[in-house]
């Protein structure tokens, strides 16, 4: 292929990059607020070792290619086994994904760590394999002052640095948005100057990832990611990626020009994917010096090489030119090409939007792509990026085939390719390619590992029958069993208010950023009430009945006192009671602020009991059954000193 054909197909090859990678618009960016919550991002280190074996198969047989034990502190990742040339016809791997190009198999992929090879020929055959196994290393680090410090250290033996790569990933939901990666001498790794120096493979970026390859860097040390805070770098989880058709510029020597395109109605323009490109007379400088200016950018390419132009014989002899190319991938709304170079440097460039879209589901989201929205791209993609307690488990067109299997797969499509790639956790499927395009409901089967919340009382006890409610993108609610535990499958990504509600009210609230599935504790305003029901003397008052309302009246619960005249009402919402206490014909009604765990007095006007009719007397009614008997004992002693003076006089 010819070096500027080469340069389209590059173009080509960073739109579908592009594509592959989280998105988001570069607009002017927000200052975080001095009270922004703290976010998490994922930091992947990532193992990789390929052998290479000699495999012989006679005809029926199949054996196993393993991958070989994860370093400490590593789990496999996946395990992928290629074939020089791809796999020949009748040989068959067995796994979990397959990269294929134009219906050729060059690669099987297993997240088990075991591939299959099967010789379905009539005849033996020798094979040569590349196993390379990818290990991972998951930590989660904590934005602080919008900045995540990574360690880069030599792996274990027998893995060395360039082994290793790390992957820094900003869930799409958050709020924010890579701003630069800065070296272990501190110095930004994404300035133009520092990016000529480096291989492009050494650092990569978007609005949501960064990729170190530290051999091919600065090495071992501390990388500091910076990040921008606002609301504006939240992105869809599933989208439609759209490129404009492709643009020609060109920069004077010694100049520069700033480049942009109006975004399409109703889209967001995310950037561009540049190329630059000189085809000179070779002069011995050593190529253009021209380099690309923007909000974000990631140099994804460079070449240089020379050609010869000359006629059959020596009536035009040959002519030395230099071809010179760099490739960008840039976020923002423009871009600038600097040339301090003597020859004019060509520039070809396509905007890239994007537009959200999507209904989830507990079993995954369809997305919609219509002909008519895309009518102005040249190249359309459907992305669906999940957080890490998803796993995309298929992918079906709206044709209805599954393409879910299948890992940075080309296939032929009407005589084009159409890129197609399926991981755990991103996927994505061409749309539309030039004229070519298949339009309708695209559906990702999406498995989700559910989120544990225990909900406890302020004794630490589980509370049955509570009901947990998120409030967020999509409304989603899940009941406590009898332990105190609701597992919650939380389908659609982004971050939610959580509250529980419990015997109607509400008794806990907070908020819920899941970046993993995990357990979770929310402890709720839930009390124990005690009420102690003594009489006039505080002598217990056993057998009372204790009757408990709510602050509208409603019945909450009811009790009887013990021996000792208490009566316990456990988890019960904080909030205002109304308490009514009887014992047999003596009541009281009693307010009581629930706020802690309580035990309350209420003391009856119970002073004693009538013997044998256990009729309760207050002290009124005792008073005056004193009086009485007092009087009723006063008169008949007047009675019998009366009648002894009687009795006398008559003796007389």
């Amino acid at each position: 292929m010819d070096v500027m054909g080469r340069a389209l197909t590059r173009a080509a090859l960073a739109l579908c990059l592009l594509a592959w990678l989280s998105l988001a618009h570069a607009q002017v960016m927000a200052a975080a607020a001095p009270d922004a919550p703290a976010y998490k991002v994922r930091v992947d280190y990532i193992i990789t070792a390929a052998t290479a074996k000699q495999v012989f198969l006679r005809s029926g047989e199949s054996k196993a290619v393993r991958a070989p034990p994860a370093p400490p502190g590593y789990e496999l990742k996946y395990l992928e086994v290629s074939c020089c040339g791809g796999f020949p016809q009748g040989l068959k791997p067995v796994c979990d994904k397959l990269v294929v190009e134009e219906g050729e198999v060059l690669s099987a992929v297993s997240y088990n760590g075991t591939v299959c090879i099967v010789n379905e020929d009539a005849g033996n055959v020798t094979v040569e394999l590349v196993i390379k196994s990818t290990y991972v290393k998951r930590v989660w680090a904590e934005v602080r002052n919008c900045t995540v410090a990574v360690e880069v250290e030599k792996p274990e033996a027998p893995f060395t640095l360039s082994n290793l790569t790390v992957k820094v990933t900003v869930d799409n939901f958050l709020p924010l948005r890579v701003k630069d990666v800065r070296g272990p001498d501190g110095s930004s790794l994404l300035s133009p100057d520092r990016q000529d120096e480096l291989d492009p493979e050494a650092v990569a970026v978007d609005l949501k990832h960064v990729q170190i390859r530290p051999a091919l860097g600065p090495g071992e040390g501390t990388y500091t990611v910076e990040f921008e805070v606002g609301e504006e770098y939240v992105l869809p989880s599933a989208f439609l990626v759209a490129g404009g058709r492709f643009e020609n510029g060109t920069v004077p020597p010694g100049g520069f020009g700033t480049f942009s395109s109006p975004p399409a109605e109703g889209w967001q323009l995310l950037g561009y994917v540049v190329v630059l490109y000189s085809v000179a007379p070779e002069r011995g400088y050593g190529g253009p010096k021209a380099y690309v200016e923007a909000p974000l950018l990631d140099y994804v390419y460079s070449g240089q090489d020379s050609i010869e132009i000359g006629a059959v014989s020596y009536l035009v002899p040959p002519i030395r030119l230099n071809v010179w190319i760099k490739g960008y991938v840039v976020f923002g709304s423009w871009f600038k090409v600097v040339n301090p170079s003597p020859d004019q440097v060509n520039v070809l460039y396509a905007p890239i939007s994007l537009k959200g879209a999507g209904a989830w589901s507990e079993g995954g989201v369809e997305v919609r792509a219509l002909e008519e929205e895309l009518s102005f791209a040249t190249y359309a993609y459907v992305v669906v990026q999940v957080p890490s307690y998803g796993a995309i488990v298929d992918v079906k067109t709206p044709s209805g085939s599954s393409v879910g299997a299948y890992v940075n797969t080309k296939w032929a499509w009407e005589g084009g390719v159409r890129a197609i790639s399926a991981l755990e956790d991103e996927a994505y499927v061409q749309v539309k390619s030039g004229r070519k395009g298949e339009y309708g409901v695209y559906k990702f089967e999406i498995e989700w590992e559910p989120i544990e919340f225990k909900v406890v009382d302020s004794k630490g006890r589980g509370m049955a029958n509570a009901e947990v409610r998120l409030a967020g993108p999509v409304n989603i609610t899940g009941l406590t069993d009898a332990s105190g535990v609701a597992r919650v499958a939380v389908y659609c990504p982004g971050i939610y208010n959580v509250t529980v509600v419990f015997k109607g009210c509400e008794v806990y609230s907070g908020r819920l950023i899941p970046y993993e599935s995990c357990a979770l504790t929310l402890p709720c305003a839930v009390y124990d009430l005690g009420v102690r029901v003594v009489g006039f003397w505080n002598q217990p008052l056993p057998g009372s009945q204790v009757v408990v309302r709510d602050g509208s009246g409603a019945f909450v619960d009811s009790n009887s006192t013990s021996s000792s005249g208490c009566a316990t009402f456990t988890q019960l919402p904080k909030g205002v009671y109304d308490v009514s206490v009887s014992y047999k014909r003596v009541d009281k009604a009693v307010k009581v602020v629930l706020d802690d765990n309580k035990v309350v007095d209420v003391k009856l006007d119970v002073v004693i009991e009538i013997p044998f009719l256990g009729v309760p007397l207050s002290a009124s009614e005792t008073l005056g059954i004193a009086v009485a008997i007092g009087g009723l004992l006063a008169l008949s002693k007047a009675l019998g000193r009366r009648r002894e003076e009687g009795e006398e006089v008559i003796e007389e």
